[in-house]
C-alpha cells in the first residue's frame, strides 16, 4: 500500500477501526482517535501496522523468540539456584517496550500463558524483602511494564482478574526516599487509572490502600501518602497524588462510598495540606501547580455537592426509619439532634452548622 492507494471516508475509517482493534486501543481512546485524527494520520498508522505485521511474518522474524509471548512469560518466571529472579534491568526495559507496542494477539497470548501472574509474583518477590541497590534499579523497570500492560482493556482486565494484584504492585510505591519518587508517581497514576476503569477496580484500589496501611503501620489509611504529598519537593509527584486523591474519592457511584473515603483524607487534614502544597508550588507556577490547584478545587466542589446530597436524603427520610419512630417532627430540638447525629455519621456536620 502507498499514499496513492489511500482510501477515504468510510473505507479509511473501517481500516482504521480494524487496526485500533488489533492494537487493543481502549474503547474511549479509540473513539477520540477516530473522531480527531486526520485522514493522513490514520493512513500512516495503517501503513506502519501493515509493515510491522509483514516484518513479523517473514522467515527472519520467525526466528526471533523475543517476539513470542511465551518467551517473556518463561523469562519472568525463571529463578536461579538461590530462587532469585534472573530478569535483568535491560530485559525488564525491553519487556516494557514489547508490551507498549504489542498487538492484541500478543497480549492475549501473554495473559493466557499466565504472564500477568508471573509478573505479579515477580513484583511480590521484590517487595517482600529489603532490596539491595541492584534490585532497587530493576524494580522501576518492572513497574513500567504495568503501565504498558494496563494501557488497554485487555491488559487491565488481565491484571484485575488476579486477587491482590493491585496490592502487589502498589507495594512497589516506595515512599521512604522522597528525593526519588519517579516510580511512586508511576504507581500512583496507575492506581488512579484503575479507579476510573471500573467499580471493581476502584474497590481493589481501596482494599490495596487498606493493605498498605497494615504494611506501613499507619494509624490512618493514606497517612504515608499524604505525609509524602505534604513534605516532598517533587511537584510532579504532588500533581499525580492530587489526581489520585480526587479520583479514588469521586469515582465511587454511591455518595456513601465517596464520603467514607473522603473522611479518611479529612482526618489527615487534607484541606490544610492542599493549601500548604499550593503555597509552596506556586513559586514555580508550572503545569504541576495548575494540576494541583484544579484537583483541590474539584475535591472541595465535590465535597460540598455530596454534603448537600446527604443532607437532602436525611431531611427527606426524617421520621421514616423504624429506628426513628420516636422522632417528634414538631420539636425543633429533637429534629436538630437527629440531623446532628446523622450528619456526623455521614461526615458532613460542618454543613449542618452552616
Amino acid at each position: 500500500a502507498s499514499e496513492s492507494e489511500r482510501p477515504s471516508g468510510e473505507k479509511l475509517d473501517k481500516l482504521y477501526v480494524q487496526i485500533l482493534e488489533e492494537l487493543a486501543i481502549p474503547q474511549a481512546k479509540r473513539a477520540l482517535m477516530i473522531k480527531n485524527e486526520s485522514e493522513e494520520k490514520k493512513w500512516q498508522l495503517i501503513l506502519a501496522h501493515s509493515a510491522m505485521k509483514k516484518s513479523e511474518s517473514s522467515p527472519a522474524a520467525g526466528k526471533d523468540t523475543r517476539k513470542d509471548a511465551n518467551y517473556w512469560v518463561e523469562l519472568i518466571s525463571r529463578r536461579n539456584r538461590k530462587n532469585e529472579p534472573v530478569l535483568s534491568i535491560s530485559e525488564a526495559g525491553e519487556l516494557y517496550a514489547v508490551l507498549r507496542t504489542a498487538h492484541k494477539q500478543f497480549l492475549i497470548e501473554f495473559i493466557e500463558g499466565d504472564g500477568v501472574e508471573a509478573l505479579i509474583e515477580l513484583t511480590r518477590w521484590y517487595t517482600s524483602h529489603e532490596m539491595r541497590d541492584d534490585e532497587r534499579k530493576v524494580l522501576p523497570q518492572i513497574m513500567s511494564t504495568y503501565k504498558a500492560l494496563m494501557n488497554n482493556n485487555i491488559g487491565m482486565e488481565g491484571v484485575l482478574g488476579i486477587p491482590d494484584s493491585i496490592t502487589s504492585f502498589a507495594l512497589g510505591m516506595d515512599l521512604t526516599n522522597d528525593t526519588d519518587l519517579n516510580t511512586a508517581q508511576e504507581v500512583i497514576m496507575l492506581l488512579a487509572v484503575t479507579c476510573f476503569f471500573s467499580p471493581e477496580g476502584r474497590e481493589m484500589v481501596v482494599n490495596a490502600m487498606e493493605d498498605l496501611r497494615g504494611r506501613w503501620r499507619e494509624r490512618q489509611r493514606f497517612q504515608t501518602l499524604v505525609d509524602t504529598f505534604a513534605n516532598c519537593d517533587d511537584n510532579g509527584f504532588r500533581a499525580a497524588t492530587s489526581m489520585f486523591i480526587t479520583t479514588i474519592v469521586n469515582s465511587a457511584s454511591e455518595v456513601e462510598d465517596r464520603v467514607r473515603v473522603r473522611n479518611d483524607f479529612l482526618a489527615l487534614d487534607i484541606m490544610r495540606v492542599f493549601e500548604r502544597v499550593l503555597d509552596e508550588a506556586k513559586e514555580q507556577d508550572d503545569e504541576s501547580f495548575s494540576t494541583i490547584a484544579t484537583q483541590y478545587q474539584v475535591f472541595e466542589d465535590m465535597m460540598a455537592e455530596d454534603h448537600r446530597e446527604v443532607m437532602f436524603k436525611q431531611l427527606a427520610g426524617m421520621g421514616n426509619d423504624d429506628d426513628e419512630d420516636d422522632l417528634d417532627l414538631s420539636d425543633q430540638d429533637d429534629i436538630f439532634k437527629y440531623l446532628s447525629k446523622a450528619s456526623r455519621s455521614a461526615g458532613c456536620s460542618d454543613l449542618l452548622l452552616e
